[in-house]
């Protein structure tokens, strides 16, 4: 983000302007950059300024662009880190009938939220399923932090628990995908540096994926930094091909699925 958008964000999603949208929109936002979206954040705790950022389109807006542009409903599509269902709402919008979003989100206060905005935009009556754990690899349990600014909770190393911190079951992809018996589908994540351990242990489970929208998070995993770079070249080494991106949030397909197309 330049330094004109920063400020024109900073002046328009701020605590005061959320607070006073929330109150005049009686906590039911409307997107003014998607007409007809319009989400609930009433219940749990959730920050002002993120109510403010969902008015004026700024909330994961690539993630948004991307789901729109690229997206057509003909696929179940799995969402790690649904979070309060505004990003989900817009997935679910494209599904028919016959498919189904299932979302993982380890924030167990944000379900009720989660359910009532991807219920109100699911138009056709896909199957829309809500998962209350952490994606994590190599225990049956993560510590969890929670944050009021949805986009920040994450999992966490012992030594750095503290306030607003849980123990949570976690789940792999893996597990998800034999759970629903899941075919082809799409896989859209935002699990704050979760990833790097989800693309480090999965393969075989991306084959039958038939395209990613993924935010990529640079961080350490045992012991060893995975810079942006790193991660999108690990994607494209499971044979991905970038699609679409802006900053860290990329928009990969499945080159196996692309060269059958082609050759159709």
């Amino acid at each position: 983000m330049n330094k004109l958008k920063k400020l024109v964000y900073h002046l328009l999603c701020n605590k005061l302007t959320g607070g006073i949208i929330a109150f005049v929109c009686k906590n039911k936002i409307p997107d003014l950059r998607w007409k007809g979206f319009i989400f609930s954040l009433s219940g749990a705790k959730i920050d002002p300024t993120i109510k403010a950022s969902v008015f004026w389109g700024f909330y994961e807006s690539s993630e948004i662009r991307f789901a729109e542009k690229y997206f057509n409903g003909s696929n179940d599509i799995l969402e790690l880190g649904g979070s309060c269902g505004v990003v989900s709402a817009h997935l679910v919008a494209k599904l028919g009938a016959n498919t189904r979003l299932i979302s993982v989100e380890a924030n167990s206060s944000l379900a009720e939220i989660w359910k009532e905005n991807t219920s109100r935009h699911n138009y056709n009556k896909a199957g829309i399923h809500l998962l209350n754990y952490a994606v994590h690899y190599g225990a049956d349990s993560v510590s969890f932090q929670l944050s009021d600014n949805t986009t920040e909770s994450r999992s966490v190393l012992d030594s750095e628990k503290g306030k607003g911190s849980v123990t949570l079951p976690a789940i792999t992809l893996s597990k998800i995908l034999d759970r629903y018996h899941l075919g082809d589908y799409i896989l859209v994540s935002d699990i704050e540096g979760a990833e790097i351990a989800l693309l480090l242990n999965e393969t075989q489970s991306l084959e039958n994926c038939k395209a990613i929208l993924i935010e990529l998070h640079p961080g350490e995993y045992n012991g060893i930094y995975y810079s942006l770079k790193a991660l999108e070249n690990m994607i494209i080494s499971k044979g991905f091909t970038i699609g679409d991106n802006h900053g860290p949030v990329y928009y990969f397909e499945n080159s196996a699925f692309s060269n059958s197309k082609s050759s159709q």
